[in-house]
């Protein structure tokens, strides 16, 4: 079995949208910590929101099982306690719009247009979210700030893609 759609939405929203290890956005897979060969269960605790690189680089090595629990959970601790005010139905929506812009292999520009206007605004709100971040960093932990600084990194990725997939769109028009 694998996990269901909702344990997949959950992850992935408990996490912003973020892999829990190198916290990139955007693309991120729900690893299984527990593998279902080794009888691994399909429920939201054996799950790890990992991208394609943390997956690939640790999700098959056994002697890091713990570990990714503990980042997961950290990950996790982390986005509600100091991410509550991030949108993330907006964070999910801009990983879907990239998804799906991404996967397609001939731009339909007339079709995108209100997909362009949604990676717009969401590059403005991104880039507000960034701003209250880094002001944060004045009175970050020492623990507190490399997460700020990787989740400032993250929201930097997410804004400068979405700013190559407008630009890329908008000359093919």
């Amino acid at each position: 079995m694998v996990f269901t759609e909702a344990v997949k939405l959950e992850v992935k929203t408990k996490a912003h949208y973020k892999c829990c290890i190198c916290n990139s956005f955007g693309f991120v897979e729900v690893h299984h910590i527990i593998p279902q060969a080794q009888d691994g269960s399909d429920d939201l605790d054996n799950a790890a929101p990992l991208c394609t690189k943390c997956h690939d680089d640790f999700g098959g090595n056994s002697d890091k099982r713990r570990w990714i629990r503990e980042k997961r959970d950290f990950w996790y601790n982390f986005c509600h306690e100091r991410l509550f005010n991030e949108d993330v139905n907006e964070l999910r929506r801009v990983a879907d719009t990239m998804e799906k812009l991404q996967n397609e292999n001939n731009l339909r520009i007339v079709s995108m247009q209100s997909d362009i206007n949604f990676l717009k605004t969401a590059v403005v709100r991104i880039s507000e979210n960034n701003t209250s971040l880094a002001q944060s960093l004045v009175s970050a932990s020492p623990t507190e700030t490399p997460l700020i600084l990787s989740h400032l990194l993250s929201g930097s990725l997410a804004v400068s893609g979405a700013s190559i997939l407008m630009g890329k769109i908008e000359e093919n028009n």
